[in-house]
């Protein structure tokens, strides 16, 4: 029985996931390690390339880890990382490694970023309502403005990311309300725009309290790019933004 699974082909996959949302194509191999030569993710009508996808299950890491290494290459576009199910149901996510191009934002936030961007995380969980669990880093790297009279440099970027839950600040039981929260916290590494402050993503809601300063913080041009979500203060200006999902 178990090699009869092992050389089931790949092929049967391509109908296991609605096309409106995940396709794949130039499957070959098997179930148990195979490959797609091209596959996208479909977000808001557009193809979200993931590229090439490589598989391999490892089920001697059922009882204790995910067993699933999952692989995505486009460019320099990368993600790696194992992928199983917690015995409480919710998709795991571990180990993981992202690298993108930071113009990929530009599809789901009116930002007009260019750079490179990645990430790192321990673990990251995935239940009914969403990310449960995050502990890892996310960078930014020379990241300039596109803007139409030209790129403004602006500087690299961390966001220590993790969960409410396991938070070394946490000394008390969390509000019920937000027991699920993800917490970023951002800090500059380096760059004439210098960002401090807290990004919160929880199961209803987020919300963005950063604080900006430096020579690219009073440059008016600048400015009014980001007037929209920018309140001016003294030394740049803050961004404070709160809504729901």
């Amino acid at each position: 029985m178990t090699l009869l699974v092992v050389q089931v082909p790949a092929r049967p996959l391509q109908w296991l996931f609605p096309r409106d949302r995940l396709v794949l194509a130039g499957l070959a191999g098997t179930l148990w390690s195979g490959h797609a030569a091209r596959t996208w993710l479909v977000v808001d009508n557009r193809p979200l390339m993931l590229g090439r996808v490589d598989w391999q299950f490892r089920p001697w890491r059922l009882l204790w880890s995910e067993p699933l290494n999952i692989q995505t290459t486009w460019g320099d576009q990368v993600l790696r990382t194992d992928l199983g199910v917690s015995l409480s149901g919710r998709l795991v996510m571990s180990n993981a490694r992202i690298n993108f191009d930071a113009d990929v934002f530009r599809r789901f936030l009116p930002i007009y970023l260019g750079g490179s961007a990645g990430g790192r995380f321990e673990r990251i969980e995935w239940g009914p309502q969403g990310i449960e669990v995050a502990r890892g880093v996310i960078t930014l790297r020379n990241t300039v403005w596109t803007a139409r009279s030209g790129l403004i440099p602006l500087g690299s970027y961390r966001v220590d990311v993790r969960d409410a839950l396991t938070s070394d600040e946490q000394t008390v039981e969390p509000d019920p309300s937000h027991r699920k929260m993800i917490k970023g916290i951002v800090s500059t590494e380096e760059g004439s725009l210098q960002l401090d402050g807290i990004v919160n993503l929880s199961q209803v809601g987020y919300e963005v309290s950063l604080s900006a300063i430096g020579p690219v913080a009073r440059d008016e041009s600048f400015l009014r790019a980001v007037s929209v979500v920018a309140t001016p203060t003294a030394e740049g200006f803050d961004i404070v933004l709160q809504g729901a999902l």
